[in-house]
């Protein structure tokens, strides 16, 4: 459902979930929560990032992870950079493909089954939020979700705590997260 959703208790909610995995791997697990509130489906866009940090997570083998917000006065991005293995230009104009899964030279198959990045790209047409990707092979990728719908960057919280409070679902659709 489509709501007034501030950005900064999503990314808290990143930070706990991937504080974990990010540790298993030693790397540095960067969260900058803005104070920034968006009109969109909050749980579509935090499935989009999840997929996002969970890929960028899988495929960084030391440095970091770094999740925030940029603003260029008239525009303002998700982003999400990683110092990981990075991914040639032909290999970024597939990543969205269903089932595609990119393997640098040499390195071994990392889990999954190409989905994630397909589902990504869905959910970025559905709800009007340009997904852009730049990767230097060893170097890493920054992936970034343009946000068109900004509502402002501080709102009452008292309503935007309210909209985020859980709410009865009234049957709907139920999106499948395969990992």
């Amino acid at each position: 459902a489509i709501s007034e959703v501030s950005l900064d208790s999503i990314f808290e909610d990143m930070r706990q979930q991937f504080a974990s995995p990010a540790r298993f791997k030693d790397l540095d697990l960067q969260v900058h929560a803005p104070s920034l509130v968006v009109r969109t489906d909050s749980t579509l866009l935090a499935e989009m990032i999840q997929n996002l940090l969970a890929n960028a997570i899988r495929y960084t083998d030391q440095g970091s992870v770094t999740l925030k917000c940029e603003n260029d006065g008239s525009r303002t991005w998700i982003v999400i950079e990683d110092t990981g293995v990075g991914m040639s230009d032909a290999i970024q104009e597939r990543i969205f493909d269903d089932f595609f899964q990119a393997a640098a030279h040499g390195s071994t198959h990392r889990g999954g089954v190409g989905l994630g990045l397909g589902i990504v790209r869905r959910m970025s047409r559905m709800l009007n939020l340009p997904v852009h990707v730049d990767s230097k092979l060893g170097i890493g990728t920054r992936v970034t979700i343009e946000l068109t719908n900004v509502v402002s960057p501080h709102a009452s919280q008292s309503r935007v705590a309210a909209q985020n409070s859980p709410q009865p679902t009234r049957g709907g659709r139920r999106i499948l997260l395969v990992e």
